[in-house]
């Protein structure tokens, strides 16, 4: 039997955008990965996927709301903080303010390419990658600093 989460991880991988609006659940792809079958999984399975969806978007506004507060505050450190900005990056940082917003503009700017297609090489899945590593990194600071 098929699971929400299965038709989310599904959706990803056929590069369709699902989105909860309201009681409503919201998608963009090629009409290729939108076929009749997946159609079926998404309206059979809408009230647990717009839960998990929900849960998702509450947890990265969070993130972000910590995120815009600590840009605006001029925060800066005279020891560094240190964390992993990507599983394989270690990184140091002590203009905190700078950090946050730095990765901010990029899941912005993210967000407005994968909403307008992406451009050239730089498609949708480079563009949607780029906001994950960015959230990540976002993540990945705030925990540092609650540590700190």
């Amino acid at each position: 039997m098929i699971n929400a989460f299965d038709v989310l991880v599904e959706a990803e991988r056929r590069g369709v955008k699902v989105q909860p609006r309201g009681e409503r659940l919201i998608y963009r792809g090629s009409r290729s990965a939108l076929s009749p079958e997946f159609m079926e999984s998404l309206r059979y399975l809408k009230q647990e996927i717009l839960s998990i969806l929900w849960e998702r978007q509450s947890v990265t506004e969070k993130l972000l709301a910590w995120a815009s507060m600590v840009s605006e505050d001029e925060v800066i450190l005279q020891d560094p903080v240190r964390f992993h900005e990507t599983p394989l990056r270690p990184v140091a940082v002590t203009e905190i303010s700078q950090y946050a917003l730095r990765q901010l503009k990029l899941i912005s700017r993210s967000r407005i390419e994968q909403d307008t297609g992406g451009m050239g090489r730089f498609g949708l899945d480079w563009w949607r990658l780029q906001e994950e590593e960015a959230l990540s990194a976002l993540a990945s600071l705030k925990e540092a600093m609650e540590q700190w």
